[in-house]
């Protein structure tokens, strides 16, 4: 952007309309980013335990597959510490999705 040909008050106006194009294309980036990584961060819990997607596997069947992969992986059982780790941070995933309100429920105050 060649600026030497505008007073200053025009260049300000334009270099606040291009970093302002700048901010709001970052933020959308930002965003889309965001979702994606909620989505693979989904899809890599349900995979970990062996469970079908979001809306197909109930709740008794996400603890059953827990405690399946639980005792497979559990360190006095012979598992890996560092993947038994990783499965608690996955069940904390779904606890956490568990306590979440629906938008409709909560009301405007």
């Amino acid at each position: 952007m060649n600026l030497q040909n505008f007073s200053g008050e025009q260049m300000d106006h334009k270099l606040d309309d291009f970093f302002g194009k700048e901010v709001l294309a970052l933020q959308d980036w930002r965003e889309k980013a965001t979702g994606r990584l909620k989505t693979l961060e989904k899809r890599a819990a349900w995979t970990f335990l062996g469970v079908a997607g979001e809306g197909v596997a109930s709740q008794a069947e996400i603890k059953k597959a827990f405690k399946r992969r639980a005792l497979e992986l559990h360190p006095d059982k012979g598992g890996d510490v560092d993947r038994f780790r990783l499965l608690q941070e996955r069940t904390l995933f779904f606890q956490r999705r568990e306590k979440k309100v629906p938008k409709w429920k909560v009301k405007d105050q």
